[in-house]
């Protein structure tokens, strides 16, 4: 990827975006697409803040078409590592994709050194919530917010979550419980091994004791 093919690129990758929501999304995705651009480093380092930070200040950030918001990718290209395109927010007559990428420079300085001169990777993607892991539809809008229906989704598959867990600890507290007996029964394998342990002491002290007795009265 040049920088001269940069904005195509990105419209097509937009396109594919937009397909692929409609694939894995119960939403109505509006083909009407608007920008907005997100450098990695906005968001901070912490994992669990960054998602609450990002929807902060991108809701600040005023949606614009791809030719009005390319120079600043452009502006920005020799440092350029990844560029990802994500969807903000789709709304009823919108949908706003975020252009979010992420510098050559914030790579340690050995692995920068080598990929200094490589054009930018381009990716397009959708995160998705924990109930659809297993391919059920989602909201394309669930980390912007999300509906009633996503609110739903979520609080049945963190209450499964929670039960299966639960019973998950139970059948292992089981588990220590009966292997705690079982250790602890004449007829486990322990007790059988501990048994034929002192049956052999036993033997070994009275061949012993026998065999001195022996040379005592020779």
């Amino acid at each position: 990827m040049t920088q001269e093919s940069l904005e195509g690129n990105i419209r097509n990758s937009a396109v594919q975006l937009i397909q692929l929501a409609e694939d894995r999304c119960w939403n109505k995705i509006s083909h009407h697409l608007t920008f907005i651009v997100s450098d990695f480093n906005e968001f901070g380092e912490n994992f669990r803040k960054k998602r609450k930070l990002r929807n902060k200040i991108n809701k600040y950030k005023v949606p614009q078409p791809l030719d009005a918001v390319i120079g600043v990718i452009k502006k920005e290209y020799q440092d350029l590592y990844d560029i990802n395109l994500y969807i903000f927010k789709a709304l009823q007559k919108e949908t706003i994709i975020e252009i979010q990428y992420y510098r050559k420079s914030n790579r340690e300085l050995d692995y920068h050194d080598k990929i200094k001169d490589y054009p930018p990777m381009l990716h397009a993607k959708i995160t998705q919530p924990g109930y659809s892991l297993e391919g059920e539809k989602f909201d394309v809008n669930w980390e912007s917010g999300g509906g009633l229906r996503h609110y739903w989704k979520n609080f049945l598959y963190k209450w499964k979550y929670r039960r299966n867990l639960k019973k998950t600890k139970e059948i292992d507290h089981h588990t220590i419980s009966t292997t705690e007996i079982q250790l602890m029964g004449s007829h486990s394998p322990l007790m059988e091994g501990w048994q034929k342990f002192k049956e052999f002491l036993t033997g070994w002290f009275t061949n012993f004791n026998f065999k001195k007795n022996q040379q005592v009265h020779s």
